[in-house]
């Protein structure tokens, strides 16, 4: 929201400055600051929708992934050694123990 605020206030600003350039009269139905006010507003809802999705049905989608490495030149002291890597922890979701088993 505040990126289409920011934009209306130096449009309206220019107009302060430069009365003469704005005298044009306008026929749009919708004066252009109220329509930056409720892009912004638009654009601030499709990103708050978009986070709250993640949040509410991304929070228990855990992946385990196991991928086999085959080096070539690997000295026997390592073979079957596994590595593991975790990665982007959420701590509050870790309430759910159904979800944590794997």
């Amino acid at each position: 929201v505040a990126f289409f605020l920011l934009l209306d206030d130096i449009t309206r600003g220019f107009r302060w400055i430069f009365p003469q350039a704005g005298a044009t009269p306008s026929r749009a139905r919708i004066a252009r600051s109220a329509f930056l006010t409720k892009i912004g507003m638009i654009a601030s809802l499709a990103l708050i929708l978009i986070l709250g999705y993640g949040i509410i049905f991304g929070a228990d989608n855990y992946k385990v992934r196991r991928v086999k490495i085959k080096l070539p030149h690997l000295p026997s002291a390592f073979h079957g050694l596994r590595i593991g890597q975790i990665s982007d922890i959420h701590s509050g979701n870790f309430f759910n123990k159904a979800a944590v088993q794997v």
